[in-house]
């Protein structure tokens, strides 16, 4: 858990990494993947009743989400290729422009990633991490990522309202 808090937190910092930084930022990320996927894979394998648990609840969570975890992992190792070929390009170009139209290309591409800068406080929240075992508190949270503007949507939930407001900085 505390590596992945450090990467979300890394995240928002990544358009301004040098190079290496950001090519051993990438590298971290696909080794948190392959983690993931090596977990997952040794659920699926595993026949107890609590491993079975554990994916059925997921599985819930991703429904309710409107996600589908295989196509989550894979579009989040094409995001990652893409970043690295952006990294490779912009190591290997020594042409001015080149460079501030790759930084620019950085830039849009994690505009989004500033939107939840309170992480930290979420991650380091009981509630919050509580929170994200209720696939409605998961929903809501990938609805108001896509759109801050929906957040209005769920003021009848004190609680989860509360979450999503700490989640976007508010």
């Amino acid at each position: 858990m505390q590596q992945l808090k450090a990467l979300v937190a890394a995240k928002r910092k990544f358009v301004d990494f040098d190079y290496e930084c950001k090519k051993t930022f990438l590298d971290q990320m696909e080794q948190m993947v392959e983690k993931f996927e090596v977990v997952m894979t040794r659920l699926r394998l595993a026949d107890d009743s609590f491993s079975n648990a554990i994916l059925q609840l997921l599985d819930v969570q991703m429904l309710e989400a409107n996600i589908n975890l295989a196509a989550l992992m894979e579009a989040f190792k094409v995001e990652m290729k893409v970043m690295r070929e952006m990294v490779q390009v912009q190591e290997t170009s020594a042409a001015t422009a080149t460079l501030a139209a790759l930084d620019q290309a950085w830039r849009q591409k994690f505009q989004g990633a500033t939107r939840f800068k309170a992480m930290d406080a979420v991650f380091d929240d009981p509630a919050a991490m509580e929170g994200a075992q209720d696939p409605e508190y998961m929903k809501a949270g990938f609805e108001v990522f896509d759109d801050p503007s929906k957040l209005s949507n769920w003021r009848h939930k004190p609680r989860l309202y509360a979450l999503l407001r700490k989640m976007l900085g508010q």
